[in-house]
């Protein structure tokens, strides 16, 4: 419920990717426990959110394919990865101004990797630490909005590994068709994903959303 502006909201997951993982004599907890936290306060044309999210591994093998944990005594990866962030908004009516910054530590969540260094995007990866960075607007145009937004990931060296800085560019539109529904484009390019020099990533998407 909202208290005078303010909301709450905690989670946690047994095994964050799979189904869980059965404990077996000798072996360590091979699951990816999960611990998410979220406090918002949203009036008037002012709105301020903060995260904290973290995941937690022991003694866990990953196949090759990287789609089945397996718990193997003294030869898996132990991981805490933890990340929090804190964003603001202001409306000023002619324009909307969205700030926001965080830190992830020892690893970054949601990556495809589950362990190692540079030349990878590492779930676990001891003094694999970023410091994050967004900036966006967004502005009435006619009957919809146009949103924009630059994000940088500024990773320290790894290893030896001289890490770049991740750049992410944003731009999108959102036109309502009535009260609850509405329909959008964006596209997105990135440059120096996860740090790795000259790697690049572009997206593109089209939708529609109905509010119940």
């Amino acid at each position: 419920p909202n208290f005078s502006g303010f909301q709450f909201g905690v989670g946690y997951s047994f095994n964050t990717n799979f189904d869980q993982v059965y404990d077996f004599d000798g072996l360590e907890d091979g699951n990816m426990t999960g611990i998410t936290a979220g406090l918002r306060y949203a009036n008037g044309p002012l709105a301020v959110a903060l995260t904290y999210d973290q995941v937690k591994t022991d003694d866990v093998v990953f196949n090759a394919d990287r789609t089945l944990p397996r718990a193997v005594d003294g030869a898996g990866v132990d991981g805490d990865v933890k990340q929090w962030n804190i964003g603001a908004s202001y409306d000023f009516e002619v324009a909307k101004l969205h700030l926001g910054f965080g830190q992830t530590r020892d690893g970054w969540i949601g990556a495809y990797g589950y362990g190692g260094g540079a030349g990878s995007a590492p779930l676990f990866a001891d003094d694999y630490d970023a410091n994050l960075y967004t900036v966006g607007v967004s502005a009435p145009i006619g009957a919809g909005r146009l949103m924009a937004s630059w994000a940088m990931a500024d990773i320290d060296d790894v290893n030896g590994f001289d890490m770049e800085k991740q750049q992410i560019y944003s731009l999108g539109y959102t036109y309502p068709l009535s009260k609850r529904t509405n329909v959008y484009a964006y596209g997105s390019y990135a440059k120096d994903l996860y740090g790795i020099d000259d790697v690049k990533s572009t997206a593109i998407g089209l939708g529609i959303r109905h509010q119940f």
